[in-house]
């Protein structure tokens, strides 16, 4: 699992088991719902991620992201340095991404 292999628009569809599934961008099995996160991850580590916004008016934005092959955490910044998200790949294929958030672990107590 690389860097190349994330190398796309994903969207995420729905939590399966504990684990957040996403999908390419456009594919039919994304189930819509009010707000679906969603990263497009470029070269060099630059990334656009959806932002929720409190009037409904989301919008995209510019950030970075870094994978950790060793570990399979994939990390999104925003161009200020603030983490977007941390996430535990679990499994990654042109079809699917299967993840685990761990984006608000340490906060959550």
């Amino acid at each position: 699992m690389g860097n190349d292999s994330l190398k796309k628009c994903w969207v995420f569809s729905e939590i399966s088991n504990g684990f957040h599934i996403y999908y390419p961008c456009g594919d039919e099995r994304i189930q819509v719902s009010r707000f679906n996160p969603s990263y497009n991850f470029l070269d060099n580590n630059k990334c656009e991620y959806l932002v929720l916004s409190p009037n409904d008016a989301h919008f995209l934005t510019d950030g970075f992201y870094n994978f950790d092959p060793e570990t399979s955490i994939l990390t999104v910044e925003s161009s200020d340095n603030e983490l977007v998200a941390k996430l535990k790949i679990i499994s990654l294929s042109s079809t699917e991404m299967r993840v685990r958030d761990l984006t608000n672990l340490n906060t959550m107590y």
